[in-house]
């Protein structure tokens, strides 16, 4: 399968999801991701991931 263009650019991707308990804990990681300079290309999210 060849993908589109569009997503060939992106090298790492990042999916979040869950309840606001899970929502915390993802500002955890995305602080933790920042800090060691290994933020994602593309971040995704549904709920408090969103």
């Amino acid at each position: 399968m060849i993908l589109p263009t569009i997503f060939t650019k992106y090298k790492t991707g990042l999916v979040l999801s869950g309840g606001a308990v899970k929502g915390f804990a993802h500002l955890g990681v995305l602080k933790a991701l920042r800090e060691k300079k290994m933020l994602p290309d593309v971040i995704s999210g549904v709920s408090a991931g969103a």
